[in-house]
């Protein structure tokens, strides 16, 4: 049974100063004209500020080193720089 749940998982392998993007949940509008299929499905960089529980990290701003918010890494990925 354990062996059928994780063979989807994936390690957690992020370090406290890495650039992750979080996934963004947009939604369609039709007042603003907005189709959730064209809008942005990740957010820009940001850095793992600290570990908070195991699966669960705090990130914040690259430039200013603020706290931004708390995530789950399931919704994270790896920032690859351009190039």
């Amino acid at each position: 049974m354990k062996e059928r749940y994780n063979v989807g998982r994936r390690q957690v392998d992020f370090r406290v100063g890495d650039l992750v993007m979080l996934r963004l949940h947009p939604l369609s509008s039709k007042s603003q004209q907005q189709v959730r299929r064209l809008k942005v499905k990740w957010s820009l960089p940001m850095r793992l500020a600290r570990f908070v529980s195991p699966v669960t990290v705090l990130l914040a701003n690259p430039n200013t080193g603020v706290n931004v918010r708390k995530a789950h890494v399931s919704q994270l990925k790896r920032h690859l720089p351009p190039g």
